[in-house]
């Protein structure tokens, strides 16, 4: 997201509730969007504002002027933006849009602030590793004043790497290897087809993939809610929803889901031949088709999946933790031996040298 060209979502949440304010207390349309740009914290915001200003001056009607920049917002916004003129229920629609993105960016916090122990804990056993290594070298000269390229009688490793020159290796490999990861996932950004294999991938992980999914199903939930409360068209409703998941996997499953809505199916029995959502989940849809009410048991349930989607991530921070030191602490033991048995090999040769 640091290279993304949309909004912040926080920046956005602002917007949002700003606007809700104003028009909600009687503040002139053209007036509330003169007043968010000189309020406005972000370079774009002040710049959207300034022209949904100046297009509504032209005549332009606000969805026409929002979906004019929808590069820098997100699709629901700009279909909530849409739904909310044609209803009249704007601040409404920006009041629910602001709940929506507090909650996204805090989820984002809690999961940054869960991973970034684990990450920290793997960038120091990187560090350690590079420490052993330039030893070595440290080890090696000591045992001859002229140490020979390529030895490998101080590698206690038995990586082949030793010294300044091995450290160097060390850190560059690590840094090639984080790097083409990066660019990796960037260029699966950029092919659609193997970006929805990845993600689906990592919705059947044993630990990430339900993580992963409640997070998704507790933002189509409230997407769902919200669209079919503003009276959007069942179609782009489920589209917009799916899209709010910010998974590609979920997302791509929208063609398939309308058509089997539109052929006649049931919404729950559509949901459940996506195979995106669990029993429970598709037992309450069921339950809420037949009293009518699917959306409100999707609003009910949406901070259940939240609250399960936190548990996920504590759990998976907690695994991630675990399985660093465990790392460090089986390199550390096999280490000891390696030291243990290089030193019996030192005292073998100056015994055999008397």
């Amino acid at each position: 997201m640091i290279f993304s060209k949309q909004i912040p979502l926080h920046h956005l949440a602002l917007f949002c509730r700003s606007l809700r304010t104003m028009l909600h207390a009687g503040v002139p349309f053209i007036k509330t969007f003169e007043l968010a740009a000189e309020s406005a914290a972000h370079s774009r915001v002040k710049q959207l504002s300034k022209n949904v200003v100046k297009g509504l001056r032209e005549g332009k009607d606000l969805a026409t002027i929002v979906a004019e920049w929808s590069s820098i917002l997100p699709e629901l916004f700009v279909k909530m933006i849409s739904v909310g003129e044609q209803t009249g229920q704007l601040p409404e629609v920006l009041e629910a849009l602001a709940d929506h993105y507090d909650s996204t960016v805090r989820l984002r916090r809690e999961f940054r602030s869960e991973i970034i122990l684990p990450i920290l804990q793997f960038l120091a056993a990187i560090v350690v590793v590079g420490g052993v290594i330039w030893a070595t070298g440290f080890i090696a000269e000591m045992r001859t004043s002229e140490p020979e390229e390529g030895d490998v009688s101080s590698d206690i490793l038995g990586w082949g790497l030793q010294g300044e020159s091995g450290v160097i290796k060390w850190f560059a490999g690590w840094g090639i290897a984080l790097t083409a990861v990066i660019l990796v996932y960037k260029g699966l950004t950029y092919v659609l087809p193997a970006l929805i294999i990845f993600h689906r991938f990592l919705l059947h992980l044993p630990v990430i993939g339900p993580c992963l999914r409640a997070f998704a199903i507790a933002r189509f939930s409230w997407a769902y809610h919200l669209t079919q409360s503003a009276g959007v068209p069942l179609a782009e409703g489920i589209e917009a929803s799916l899209s709010a998941t910010g998974n590609p996997y979920f997302a791509s499953k929208g063609p398939a889901l309308i058509a089997d809505i539109s052929a006649g199916q049931t919404i729950s029995e559509s949901f459940r031949r996506t195979d995106l959502f669990d029993k429970s989940y598709l037992q309450m849809v069921t339950v809420g088709e037949v009293a009518g009410t699917v959306p409100e048991v999707l609003h009910r349930l949406g901070p259940q999946f939240e609250d399960q989607a936190y548990r996920s991530l504590k759990f998976l921070s907690s695994a991630a933790a675990t399985a660093v030191w465990g790392t460090v602490a089986t390199f550390i033991i096999i280490l000891i031996f390696r030291i243990g048995a290089w030193y019996l090999d030192m005292i073998n040769a100056g015994l055999q040298a008397i």
